[in-house]
C-alpha cells in the first residue's frame, strides 16, 4: 500500500506547520515534509547578494525535486531531503532521510503552485489567513528563529512576501480541496483539526480500497 499524500498551503504566518504537526500527531503513522527545506542553494552567491533574492518566488524553490521525491515515497522508497540554513541562505550539505509513512504531511506557501505537485497530493488544505495576522506570526518566528531583525522582516514582508502572495500563493488555493481560517481560541483550533482528521481519514479509507481492489484485479 502506498503512503496517502497531503498538501498543507497557504500564506507565510498562516499556520501551516502547526497544522500539518498537529495532524501528524493525530494520524499516528505519519510524517511531515516542509517545502521550505527545497529552497535552492544560495551559497554561491555574497552574504549581501544572498539577503537580496526574492524567497517568495516559486522559482527560489527546487520544487522539481520535491516531485521527484513525492513520486519516489508513493513507490515507498526513502528519500533525502536537503537540510536548508535559513540564517545563512544556503543548504548545509546534509540531508534528512525520510522514509514513507501511511501518511505523508507536505506543507509550503507555493505548494501548490507547481501543477506536477498539486497532481500527485491525494487531498489538499489551504490556510487563509489575514495580513496582520501573518505578519505578526512570521515577524516572532524569523527573529526568535532565523537570526532576522525585526527591520528587516518589516523590508521583506512589504518587498516581497505580500507582492508574491497576491500573485501566487493566494490565487494557487483554487486548488485545495478544503480551505480552513485559523482561530485564535483552542477550542476552535481543536475543532477545525478533529473535522479535518476524519476527511484525511476518508481520503486514507477510500485510498486504501482503491489500491486493494487495484492489486486483486491484477492478481
Amino acid at each position: 500500500m502506498r503512503p496517502v499524500l497531503i498538501g498543507i498551503a497557504g500564506g507565510s504566518g498562516s499556520g501551516k506547520t502547526t497544522l500539518a504537526t498537529a495532524l501528524c500527531n493525530v494520524l499516528g503513522d505519519a510524517t511531515v515534509i516542509s517545502h521550505d527545506s527545497y529552497y535552492h542553494d544560495l551559497s554561491h552567491l555574497d552574504v549581501a547578494r544572498r539577503a537580496q533574492a526574492n524567497f517568495d518566488h516559486p522559482a527560489s524553490l527546487d520544487t522539481d525535486l520535491l516531485a521527484e521525491h513525492l513520486v519516489m515515497l508513493r513507490s515507498n522508497t526513502t528519500v533525502e531531503v536537503p537540510v536548508y540554513d535559513f540564517t545563512n541562505h544556503a543548504r548545509t550539505g546534509e540531508h534528512r532521510p525520510v522514509a514513507a509513512a501511511q501518511v505523508i504531511v507536505i506543507d509550503g506557501v507555493l505548494l501548490f503552485t507547481h501543477p506536477k505537485v498539486v497532481s500527485l497530493l491525494d487531498h489538499r488544505v489551504f490556510v487563509a489567513a489575514d495580513d496582520q495576522t501573518r505578519f505578526e506570526r512570521r515577524l516572532r518566528r524569523d527573529v526568535a528563529q532565523r537570526g532576522r531583525t525585526a527591520k528587516s522582516v518589516r523590508q521583506q514582508f512589504a518587498r516581497t512576501v505580500e507582492p508574491m502572495h497576491r500573485a501566487f500563493v493566494d490565487p494557487s488555493s483554487v486548488h485545495a480541496d478544503r480551505v480552513v481560517t485559523p482561530a485564535d481560541r483552542i477550542d476552535d483550533v481543536c475543532a477545525e483539526i478533529s473535522v479535518l482528521v476524519n476527511r484525511l481519514r476518508e481520503v486514507i479509507g477510500s485510498e486504501r480500497t482503491s489500491q486493494a481492489v487495484a492489486q486483486h484485479q491484477q492478481g
